[in-house]
């Protein structure tokens, strides 16, 4: 069974529309993130914060993929800086000093804080991308 496409005219009448044509309007329309460049660094200074490193890098890249708006370049920076967290609890803090750079502070030392990287950066990192979709 083929399906047709129509595409309305200036006359207000419609016309078959090829639909490789309209799968490439749709695809290019819903995925935008494919020449977007985020770049993920993992300062490993702090020998607290290399075991988590690959969860760290995992997390990242999984809410990057799942973002469908545009992004500006942006440099994604993890560090150990226990002081930079105003929530205690999370172990993990998210401040973005100029629109290409978003720094995440994290405290390693903190009770949970393998599980908060599960539970808690992902929301935090997306809440922080949509924010820098506006500046």
């Amino acid at each position: 069974m083929e399906i047709q496409v129509f595409r309305p005219t200036v006359t207000g009448t419609f016309l078959p529309c090829d639909t490789e044509i309209i799968a490439r309007i749709f695809y290019s329309n819903l995925v935008y993130n494919v020449s977007m460049s985020i770049n993920i660094h993992i300062l490993m200074a702090s020998e607290e914060i290399r075991p988590y490193s690959e969860q760290l890098k995992l997390s990242a890249e999984s809410v990057i993929a799942s973002v469908l708006y545009p992004i500006k370049d942006i440099d994604l920076v993890f560090y150990d800086n226990p002081g930079a967290i105003a929530d205690e609890n999370s172990g993990i803090g998210i401040s973005s000093p100029n629109p290409s750079t978003i720094l995440v502070a994290l405290n390693p030392h903190q009770e949970n804080f393998e599980k908060n990287i599960k539970k808690n950066l992902p929301p935090l990192l997306v809440k922080e991308l949509q924010d820098s979709k506006f500046r």
